[in-house]
């Protein structure tokens, strides 16, 4: 059996076994925010008001990415969106 650099087999081995991808964030409620910030996928402000939900990070999305992320559509009819 071949070994990894670290004399272990490279499954076992925290350093050199593949890595597997981190599955997408969840998405937190819709809310309405209470104060000034940055959307986290665009970088445009987030105003008092304005819809946002948490990125399943460590910010916020504003409606137009929130409704683009992982799982979810946007439906656009007549004009605007769904």
């Amino acid at each position: 059996m071949a070994l990894c650099e670290h004399f272990l087999d490279p499954g076992a081995c925290a350093d050199c076994r593949p890595r597997r991808s981190a599955p997408p964030p969840e998405y937190g409620p819709w809310f309405e925010a209470s104060y000034t910030g940055v959307c986290s996928g665009c970088d445009h402000m987030i105003r008092p008001g304005d819809q946002a939900r948490h990125d399943g990070y460590d910010g916020y999305l504003c409606a137009a990415c929130g409704d683009t992320g992982p799982g979810l559509t946007t439906v656009t009819v007549a004009g605007g969106l769904l």
